[in-house]
């Protein structure tokens, strides 16, 4: 049986006021630099809701961890932010 791949990173980026990401940077890795850098890459790709400030969209910096699990036998990968 395959061994389901599990692990969680620490990233942190800003989200700026058109929702999109901005100095995305790695904090913690999971010690395997291609899934490391396969994480980021679909990170970037990601949007948000921007903040507002009186109803103006403002940038804002982020903390988060993020999980990354990959099912050998299934081929399935989940990526997702966690709270």
């Amino acid at each position: 049986m395959d061994k389901i791949f599990d692990v969680i990173l620490y990233i942190s980026f800003i989200v700026k006021e058109d929702g999109n990401i901005d100095r995305l940077e790695l904090s913690e890795g999971c010690g395997n630099d291609r899934i490391d850098q396969a994480v980021l890459d679909a990170v970037r790709t990601w949007t948000f809701e921007p903040a507002s400030e009186n109803g103006i969209p403002i940038s804002y910096y982020w903390n988060t961890r993020v999980k990354f699990q990959y099912n050998p036998k299934s081929g399935e990968i989940d990526l997702r932010m966690l709270e």
